[in-house]
């Protein structure tokens, strides 16, 4: 018997994981000098970014779902969430959470009303290609007052990406269509105060713990991705955000928040692995959402006026290791591509 035989989609996937594992472990070893400052540095923006920001709507969007509330909110938003954009009201009250939020708190609020039963998964899939946004504390906070020295840039590029994701969800509206989007706003079991609120806390750190992994784990290669500045928004948008501003590039910073990285699209895959995404159509979404939010970003500083400061700011940053190898990033971007098409193949 042939052992390297490929005999079915199982043993495509163990070659593809093992390609995957093979780039990975020769990119860590052509930028080995590299890997530690960005590890470091992943961790520092881990416990004095990504946490504080992202965190504490997670745990408002779980417990919102859990205690009921988001079905209190979705009767309101019903009529007019099924007239724009075919969903049950349930589904527009955890998009406006996520849009407020970041990127996977929309995605762990649809998530919730899956498994609940409040939501079937086709309306669940359909929420989730458009219900993506970068939190008000990143893009404000951190990429515009922090990066940029300009708040207003960072309130910009937040507008023009909430409403690019509200022309992806209208658009939705066409290419899928309605099939019982109807909620059952009795399908939620009576839950206890206390208890909805240890348990979203619970499910919130370990989803920021797991959020926190990969970001490390991307960081660690950023030091790989000075000269390749599109690789960078490729792969890891915080690290995106950091190369971006310093050459200041508003109009592709804004397209890295709106696209938002093989990193956190990952992310969203494994929060999302139960409902059966398809991966190569979100990944389309998120190229069409960037472009509408760097072209709106671009409109907004010229009708509003907005001055692009000298970014003196960067000073105060934590010093990436910017120094790196063309062919260390290019082995990156394939174990990327090897883990988009293998989560593709297990999910569809």
């Amino acid at each position: 018997m042939n052992v390297f035989r490929v005999t079915g989609a199982r043993n495509r996937a163990v070659l593809i994981n093992a390609a995957a594992l093979t780039v990975a472990v020769a990119g860590a070893v052509f930028g080995s000098s590299e890997v530690t400052p960005g590890i470091k540095n992943g961790i520092i923006f881990c416990a004095e970014a990504l946490v504080p920001s992202v965190l504490p709507y997670m745990i408002i969007a779980g417990f919102a779902v859990k205690s009921g509330v988001n079905a209190l909110l979705g009767r309101l938003l019903d009529r007019a969430s099924l007239f724009l954009f075919g969903l049950s009201g349930k589904c527009a009250a955890a998009m406006i959470i996520g849009l407020i939020g970041g990127y996977p708190v929309a995605a762990k609020g649809i998530e919730a009303l899956y498994k609940s039963g409040a939501i079937s998964g086709y309306e669940a899939r359909k929420c989730a290609y458009s219900a993506f946004c970068a939190g008000t504390g990143f893009v404000v906070s951190f990429a515009g007052a922090r990066l940029t020295g300009s708040a207003e840039i960072g309130w910009a590029i937040l507008a023009a990406q909430i409403i690019s994701a509200l022309i992806l969800a209208f658009v939705n509206r066409f290419i899928f269509p309605e099939k019982n989007n109807i909620a059952d706003y009795n399908s939620f079991a009576e839950v206890k105060l206390s208890e909805a609120f240890i348990e979203s806390v619970s499910d919130g750190a370990y989803a920021a713990i797991d959020m926190c992994a990969m970001v490390i784990v991307f960081s660690s290669f950023s030091g790989l991705t000075e000269k390749m500045p599109l690789l960078s928004v490729i792969l890891e948008v915080c690290n995106a955000c950091n190369i971006l501003s310093e050459n200041n590039n508003i109009i592709l910073l804004a397209f890295a928040i709106g696209f938002g990285g093989l990193c956190v699209h990952l992310q969203i895959f494994q929060i999302l692995k139960n409902i059966k995404l398809n991966k190569y159509l979100f990944f389309l979404y998120r190229i069409i959402q960037g472009i509408i939010t760097s072209t709106l970003t671009f409109i907004f500083i010229k009708l509003f006026r907005i001055s692009l400061p000298v970014f003196s700011s960067l000073s105060s940053q934590p010093e990436l290791s910017l120094s790196g190898s063309v062919t260390g990033g290019i082995m990156l971007l394939l174990t990327g591509v090897c883990l988009i098409f293998n989560f593709n193949k297990r999910g569809d």
